[in-house]
């Protein structure tokens, strides 16, 4: 950001007045970085947020804009030119490609906005995880006087997909909805879990746990039992356990695991959140996911 000062006068404070005068903020030429937000995943399109900070005098903190170019190339080669999709319930939108990405496959993805310079980076996507056994205590444990559930994910050694692992934990429910007219109808409902950090105590797993595969190829963790409290109800008609497994890149796990241990206080010192795009801001990450489910009687 540049400033223009007009020759800001300052008088003693012991003279009986003092004459200021007007400063000019110049904004033509700040905040002119782009952003470029995308995770890309085996088997489903492209979804890439490109935004722009707003000036200072305007309200919210990025827009946006929907008349970038945003490229995308697989293996060299030009793969698709992305389109603006539009939110339907924000002022926001993606670009998305029409066409699926594969695993094993390299993605560059290449942006620019009117003059602006191009901004670049590149992933291949992992293989999918490879699990041999999920496994739940027989007994509850008993973590700062809160019960838990001890689960254990064991991953065939040797596996070459990723050392960067994701876990992320819901309840999938379905609940019978009665509505004015006594119709009934089926509910989907997803809540969040929680699960016990032995550096962070109790924290939300509705979130990524994040961390790198140990050398024993075992995964622990507990689950928080108060979770499945607020969910007792005689309308409930099936209850889930989702455990979605991911593979990650290396940039990925390093975006998350600065952004999950970001300061959150604003007037706190400043934190550094990991960014690989090439003259511009942000994380193009690649994952490889699985989903087990298990069934809550």
């Amino acid at each position: 950001m540049r400033l223009v000062f007009k020759n800001i006068i300052y008088i003693l404070p012991f003279l009986l007045s003092s004459c200021i005068q007007d400063y000019t903020i110049d904004y033509d030429n700040s905040q002119n970085i782009l952003t470029l937000n995308s995770e890309i995943n085996d088997s489903k399109p492209a979804e890439v947020l490109i935004a722009l900070p707003k000036k200072p005098d305007q309200f919210g903190d990025f827009y946006t804009p929907s008349d970038a170019e945003v490229n995308l190339y697989e293996n060299g080669n030009f793969f698709e030119q992305l389109t603006f999709r539009p939110s339907t319930d924000t002022s926001f939108g993606v670009y998305i490609s029409q066409k699926n990405l594969l695993t094993g496959n390299s993605y560059t993805i290449e942006a620019t906005y009117k003059d602006l310079p191009i901004i670049s980076a590149n992933q291949k996507i992992p293989a999918e995880p490879k699990i041999s056994n999920i496994e739940f205590g027989k007994d509850f444990s008993q973590i700062n006087d809160v019960d838990t559930l001890p689960v254990k994910i064991t991953f065939i050694p040797n596996d070459t997909s990723s050392k960067y692992i994701a876990v992320y934990c819901y309840l999938d429910v379905d609940l019978k909805v009665i509505d004015e007219l006594g119709d009934s109808s089926l509910q989907n409902l997803q809540y969040k879990l929680e699960a016990f950090d032995d550096r962070k105590g109790f924290r939300d797993l509705k979130r990524y746990w994040v961390n790198t595969l140990p050398t024993s190829n075992e995964f622990n963790f507990n689950l928080l039992i108060s979770s499945f409290d607020s969910i007792q109800s005689e309308n409930i008609k099936s209850v889930q356990l989702v455990i979605l497994i991911s593979a990650l890149t290396e940039d990925g796990y390093l975006y998350r695991k600065t952004y999950l241990n970001r300061n959150k206080d604003n007037y706190g010192e400043s934190s550094i959140v990991y960014s690989n795009i090439k003259n511009g801001l942000g994380i193009f990450s690649a994952k490889a996911t699985i989903r087990q489910k298990f069934k809550i009687k």
